[in-house]
Order: C-alpha cells, then sequence, then structure tokens
C-alpha cells in the first residue's frame, strides 16, 4: 500500500518511537529548519530583529510512503486512511479502501488533486 499525507495531516510513522534528541518522523513530510534566524542563549531559534520564537516547517515532499497490505502498520495506514489523513497514492490502495483514486501533485508543500492540463489549441 502507499500514502501521501492529506493536507495539513501530519501522521507519525507508525513503529517508530520518538527519542530524544531525534525530530519525529511523519509520513510523506520532512522538517524544514527556519532561516535567518539565530540561537538564543536558551538554544531555540529567534528571529534577528524581534527575538521572538521561530519555528521550522514540515512540507510534503511528494513521496509516497509504502507499507505491506497487512500486519501493526498497515492496520495503523489504513485507519488513518479512513479518517482522511492519509490518502491513497496509487490506484491499488485506493481500490483495497473503496476509496476514489485522484492522481495527486505536490504543490505548495501539500499533495493536492493534479490540475487538468489546459488544451493548447
Amino acid at each position: 500500500m502507499k500514502f501521501f499525507p492529506a493536507p495539513g495531516a501530519m501522521v507519525r510513522v507508525p513503529g517508530t518511537r520518538t527519542i530524544p534528541g531525534q525530530q519525529t518522523r511523519y509520513i510523506g513530510r520532512e522538517y524544514v529548519a527556519p532561516v535567518g534566524g539565530r540561537v538564543d542563549k536558551t538554544g531555540i531559534m529567534v528571529d534577528v530583529v524581534s527575538g521572538l520564537p521561530m519555528s521550522g516547517s514540515w512540507p510534503a515532499t511528494g513521496e509516497a510512503f509504502e507499507c505491506e497490505d497487512s500486519g501493526e502498520i498497515a492496520e495503523r495506514c489504513a485507519k488513518f486512511a479512513r479518517d482522511g489523513d492519509l490518502l491513497p497514492a496509487d490506484e491499488a490502495t485506493a481500490k483495497i479502501f473503496g476509496l476514489k483514486f485522484s492522481p495527486l501533485e505536490l504543490k505548495g508543500g501539500e499533495m493536492v488533486a493534479k490540475s487538468a492540463k489546459k488544451d493548447a489549441s
């Protein structure tokens, strides 16, 4: 089965544990650190001008998360797919869940329905 994250959804990779000092892993997303800040004396990234805390972002990568069709990880992914937090990345996965398959593309840091190509005539 293959999945993309739904826009705005942050689904942890099933079966992984968060270890202190390491980034949490999310299905189809990758952490992007803030740019243009400085680390203050407490170790927090802050804006150079205002001194306010800055945060990174978690845009979609455009790469589908793959898992087996059965097992604990598949069951977790199935739950998130039924809840709408994961989207099927291919027709076979959509068929398993009885969902309509819509091709997706990466746009603005999220996976969205592919826009129809305009006729060049």
